[in-house]
């Protein structure tokens, strides 16, 4: 009955698959390590049903299915630990599949001719008989995948910094290392030699041990860090930003994202100012340290697109801090990174927009997805007013309202963030999404304005300013997606202000205008388009006047020809 740990241990390997395909995020090493659980699962049942096969060349075409899958499986292991580090890239794939490709291609050939199959009291067993070239290649690549995996997980070991994350790839390593590369393929080596028994077989009980340590390993979790508030010092606030992002990557089960954590202060260069205790992160200012330079580094980092946006949106207390400290140094880091000042929102928040009038143009939504373009719209609105609203609890009460403006997120540093808000958004049907957004967000924000410039030590002038340099920066997107029209007036109904109301007219004076030469255009080419008409009529009236005598002088010619060929 031994034969049924294989059934055991496929099972847990289904089991630890299917819990790994519901974790969050779904990143390319869990799916990558989702495929190994299946692959797994398939030798388990091959090897299983090859003991109990009723003849031998059942039992040799299982085997053949149990050896294939079982060479599949250190590629598909080597392909999740190597992108851990989320590597993404083409090298990655080839050197964790081309060796595999060709050992399968080299096994399939010279199947027959290197086992021999018999029976015994444990079921069908085979032997190596023959030690062609081909086995001697196929058995090389195997070991060179073991050789690989390893390395590899010594590697991250090496790499990482935090206790955890060696803690996990430690347990992969000594797992790997003494079921996997010690313990099953051993074992099956030295039975397919002849040297020991086939009742030794405990293939299913190492793959069951394997994917019981793999699980142990995908469930622990790094503890929270707390967050510093009201810090007003550039370190004190750079410290709340490297806390926000180090608790962000916590929820990844290898790892994955700790790395991007990881890279981003390697790329900035502050590995030795940072500092990570059990309940703090602390970044140490040094004397030597050149902020503007740190800030650029930052958003070189940033830019590499692999920081999550709800992190990137919290970037802009740093930049409020620095703007503090930089005076009009700070200048000629927005300078230097409008594009992906403009592309993160962020520069519609720093120093609540105080950089707006010296952008010329802002095309960072054009070819950006409706959706995302129309919430990043009410962002930059929301930015420039969000820290002039008194009445914090009743906007919040006024965000809980429904579902998915309940996910928006307002910090103490008035960072705005949509990326709760975009994805249930996202769950709701597409032809509802836009006119939803406009809907609801039309609403917060005349709220806010009304809420805003009913104070009377209100800036209204400067309030409205910002708002026209918002809207009129993003206003080809904003009218194409129905935001511009519709809020203006909504707020002209809401709000009676003056300034309202001359922002609305100036628009529909506007809209007016781009009719009228829409319609003089129409105009214009409906002349054109009657006179080309006319000259056809005349065109055709004269071809038809001309068309009869020249008909009779081509008679008349045509029977003087012949009268002159009779004679």
């Amino acid at each position: 009955m031994y034969e049924y740990q294989y059934l055991v241990g496929g099972a847990l390997s289904l089991t630890v698959s299917t819990y790994i395909l519901i974790r969050r995020p779904k990143t390319l090493a869990l799916k990558s390590l989702f495929i190994f659980g299946l692959v797994v699962l398939l030798w388990e049942v091959s090897s299983f049903l090859s003991k109990r096969a009723p003849d031998s060349i059942t039992a040799a075409n299982l085997f053949k299915i149990t050896v294939s899958t079982s060479h599949f499986c250190f590629p598909v292991y080597l392909f999740t630990v190597l992108n851990i580090r989320e590597k993404r890239d083409r090298k990655v794939l080839l050197l964790s599949f081309t060796p595999a490709i060709i050992q399968l291609a080299l096994f399939s050939q010279n199947y027959f001719n290197n086992y021999e199959f018999f029976l015994t009291e444990f079921g069908w067993s085979y032997r190596v008989v023959k030690f062609e070239p081909s086995l001697l290649i196929v058995s090389i690549i195997f070991i060179g995948y073991l050789i690989g995996i390893i390395v590899s997980l010594l590697g991250l070991i090496k790499k990482t910094t935090f206790p955890l994350l060696k803690r996990k790839y430690s347990i992969l390593l000594v797992s790997f290392t003494f079921l996997q590369a010690l313990g099953t393929t051993l074992t099956n080596a030295l039975i397919a030699l002849g040297f020991l028994s086939p009742s030794l077989r405990v293939g299913g009980i190492l793959q069951f041990l394997t994917f019981l340590f793999i699980w142990y390993a995908l469930t622990l979790k790094e503890e929270r860090v707390l967050i510093p508030l009201g810090g007003k010092g550039f370190s004190e606030v750079y410290s709340s930003f490297l806390t926000v992002f180090h608790n962000s990557v916590l929820g990844s089960s290898l790892g994955e994202e700790f790395f991007k954590f990881t890279d981003f202060m390697q790329r900035s260069k502050i590995e030795n100012q940072v500092s990570i205790a059990r309940n703090k992160i602390t970044f140490k200012d040094t004397e030597d340290l050149d902020l503007a330079e740190l800030i650029n580094r930052n958003l070189d980092a940033l830019a590499e697109g692999r920081v999550d946006d709800e992190v990137v949106d919290q970037y802009l207390r740093v930049l409020n801090a620095a703007d503090q400290e930089l005076g009009w140094r700070f200048e000629e880091i927005v300078k230097a990174n409008e594009d992906s000042l403009k592309r993160f929102d962020l520069i519609y928040g720093i120093s609540e927009g105080r950089f707006l009038e010296r952008i010329a143009r802002d095309e960072s939504l054009r070819n950006v997805d409706d959706t995302d373009a129309c919430l990043k719209i009410y962002k930059r609105i929301l930015l420039q007013i969000v820290n002039k609203i008194k009445e914090k609890t009743e906007f919040r009460k006024k965000l809980s309202e429904h579902y998915v403006t309940s996910a928006m997120k307002i910090t103490d540093y008035g960072e705005v963030s949509m990326k709760g808000v975009r994805d249930r958004v996202l769950s709701m049907p597409r032809d509802r999404r836009l006119s939803f957004i406009v809907e609801r967000f039309n609403s917060i924000i005349s709220w806010a304005y009304e809420a805003t410039l009913a104070d009377p030590n209100a800036d209204i002038e400067e309030i409205l300013r910002k708002l026209r340099l918002v809207l009129t920066l993003n206003k080809d997107r904003a009218v194409e997606l129905g935001v511009y029209p519709t809020l203006l007036g909504t707020l002209a109904t809401k709000i009676p202000r003056t300034q309202v109301h001359r922002l609305y007219s100036d628009y529909l004076e506007e809209l007016v205008e781009e009719r009228t030469e829409e319609l003089e255009r129409t105009q214009e080419e409906l002349l054109k388009s009657q006179r080309l008409a006319a000259i056809g009529e005349v065109t055709a009236m004269v071809g038809h006047d001309l068309r009869n005598p020249l008909q009779s002088i081509v008679n008349m010619m045509y029977l003087t020809r012949e009268k002159l060929n009779s004679t």
